[in-house]
């Protein structure tokens, strides 16, 4: 209700009928400065006006958005969204939100008409204006994606300020953005006003708990609901709602504050040293594994993988690619440790009758074969614990079977008859078979 939006062919219809009385329009109109094809805004109020003149100018552009009178905006041409625009940022509504200590995130909708001078002072503009510690983007685009997202992380960075990567929400330009800014990414949940109308407040909690809990998301983005059906006070409800919410995050241990300047699991630079001496640690066991089938290995071969390894790490590292560098490691420990312990706890086949075989041993074997595929596990989880692979920037493609099958009937070798003949390892890639480290924070 603050602005009005006709085209000029309406206006001239309606100055046809007489049923314009805004002096103002009526002046416009015969001065025949009235183009049937542009769009022609009216705002009453002077601070709107001036919020959407410097709103509709900056997005564009003053070759396409202009004054026409004291209170008319004309826009030339025919826009698409003209309606998402927006009026601009009421200052205002920013103080009454400070003053009841709200922390404000901006969501920034896309455009690809704003120009990179605009687009700087935008985001420079609305952070200086709302003390925001993170932004998050709306649309199918992140805002600068096509050749100034460059500008976004850098104007990001200038303002001290993290990304939020919207979970489940493919947006062209986000994986690029996340990658300019290491260290600045934070996980958002959210579920779409569609889907909450659908959904029972014990659902919605559930599904809020396990993003958090379990996929660890730090900023929990809540509509309301609207499904009258649900209750006779929506207000009263959706209050309960937050506060349930509010409730059971700080029960399992998570603390509800304020989102500040974060990095997710370690500092870039720290993450890269820890992963370097995990990829050295990685050079033994895949040493000893080779000795499984080469007795014979020379002792050398040890420390040129080692030097090896140092020069892959040093050059993925140079070339922008060390995350990538982390998954191949992650994928082949989660080949290796898994056939390896079949290989060296799994019997010799001779000395294994059936009729002779107890529960106890049976146990033991099982345990021990699941202990050397945890400790892979667990460099797989410490290879991929940065922020790209934790908010799924990067998915990797996890192994859901990797059991060496084993037949042999030769020699002995290393507890078992000949491996050498046939190792199979499966490797499923399927999108429906995704792992990925996941850290849970506990400050959600």
């Amino acid at each position: 209700g603050l602005a009005t939006w006709v085209t000029g062919q309406d206006l001239l219809n309606m100055a046809r009928f007489g049923q314009i009385q805004n002096p103002v329009l009526l002046t416009l109109i015969r001065s025949t400065d009235i183009v049937p094809e542009n769009n022609y805004i009216m705002v009453d109020q002077v601070a709107t006006f001036q919020r959407a003149q410097n709103s509709l100018i900056n997005d564009l552009g003053p070759e396409r958005a202009r004054v026409a009178g004291r209170n008319i905006i004309e826009i030339r041409g025919q826009v698409d969204n003209l309606g998402n625009i927006g009026l601009g940022i009421d200052e205002t509504i920013i103080e009454n939100l400070k003053i009841y200590k709200f922390q404000i995130i901006p969501k920034l909708a896309d455009s690809r008409r704003i120009d990179a001078v605009s687009l700087g002072l935008k985001i420079d503009a609305i952070c200086a204006l709302t003390g925001a510690r993170t932004l998050i983007f709306g649309g199918n685009e992140i805002l600068g994606y096509g050749g100034n997202l460059t500008l976004v992380a850098e104007k990001m960075r200038k303002n001290n300020v993290n990304f939020g990567v919207i979970e489940f929400l493919e947006q062209k330009g986000s994986r690029a953005l996340a990658e300019y800014l290491p260290g600045s990414n934070i996980g958002v949940h959210t579920v779409t006003s569609a889907q909450l109308q659908r959904l029972t407040k014990e659902r919605a909690l559930d599904r809020y708990l396990l993003a958090t809990l379990d996929r660890g998301m730090r900023i929990l983005y809540l509509r309301a609901f609207t499904n009258e059906n649900l209750a006779s006070d929506l207000l009263a409800y959706n209050e309960d709602f937050i506060s349930t919410l509010k409730t059971r995050l700080e029960r399992r241990g998570t603390t509800v504050l304020p989102v500040e300047k974060v990095s997710l699991g370690l500092n870039p630079d720290l993450s890269i040293i820890f992963s370097v001496f995990i990829s050295l640690g990685l050079v033994p066991v895949f040493y000893f594994f080779l000795k499984l089938f080469f007795k014979n290995l020379p002792e050398n071969i040890f420390w040129w993988g080692l030097v090896l390894v140092l020069l892959f790490d040093a050059a993925f590292w140079r070339l922008d690619y060390f995350s990538q560098w982390r998954a191949l490691m992650a994928l082949a420990a989660s080949i290796v440790f898994p056939t390896m312990a079949m290989l060296t706890q799994l019997p010799k086949i001779d000395n294994w009758p059936a009729d002779k075989i107890t529960f106890r041993e049976t146990l033991l074997l099982v345990l021990r074969i699941v202990g050397i595929t945890m400790l892979g596990a667990l460099l797989i989880i410490a290879l991929l614990s940065d922020s790209y692979h934790m908010l799924k920037i990067y998915q990797f493609r996890g192994v859901k079977l990797a059991f060496g099958l084993i037949f042999a009937r030769r020699q002995h070798f290393g507890g078992l008859q000949d491996p050498a003949v046939f190792v199979g390892v499966v490797i499923d890639l399927a999108g429906n078979n995704q792992r990925r480290a996941r850290l849970v924070d506990q400050n959600a």
